[in-house]
């Protein structure tokens, strides 16, 4: 079996199950090549095949940059999400649904965490370049409203026990 690149002979394997490995990355970047194999048998020519791909060595990638993994979390956050170049949208999920796609960059989505309750939550964002998926990230987050609610109770009503106590 012959593996040509772009019609150069650049590999020739005689053992089933016939592979060539390489790195089009290392040839061309951000171009068209064709790739073909010839088959051959008892050294007569047989048959052969090629397709043409497009080679994009861009490494796609998402990363939600906050919250940050494991963090406590109240009221309205902002997601926010680091994208290489080529990331055109950006699906955000809590707890496995879709709440939003961004499709503008730099990528973020205010979550209102009282309406998904108290406790562990988690956030996922997955990345589309030309509406193919790329690349996903996903973190959990706790969920603590009732603390913040206590909270505000205490700081609105503890000064008047305090001044009630005086009389």
């Amino acid at each position: 079996m012959e593996f040509y690149v772009d019609g150069v002979l650049k590999y020739t394997d005689t053992t089933a199950p016939f592979e060539y490995y390489f790195d089009p990355c290392l040839l061309k970047e951000d171009e068209y090549m064709t790739i073909s194999v010839k088959g051959y048998c008892s050294g007569a020519f047989i048959n052969e095949d090629s397709v043409t791909v497009y080679v994009d060595c861009v490494l796609s990638y998402v990363t939600i940059t906050y919250p940050q993994d494991g963090q406590t979390v109240s009221g309205r956050v902002v997601i926010t999400v680091d994208a290489s170049s080529d990331i055109d949208a950006v699906e955000f999920y809590i707890d496995g649904v879709l709440m939003k796609t961004d499709t503008r960059a730099p990528f973020s989505w205010g979550w209102n965490t009282k309406k998904s309750g108290d406790g562990l939550h988690t956030i996922t964002v997955k990345g589309y370049a030309g509406g193919v998926f790329m690349d996903d990230d996903t973190i959990t987050v706790i969920v603590s409203n009732s603390s913040i609610a206590l909270l505000s109770w205490l700081i609105l009503f503890l000064p008047m026990g305090i001044i009630i106590r005086k009389h």
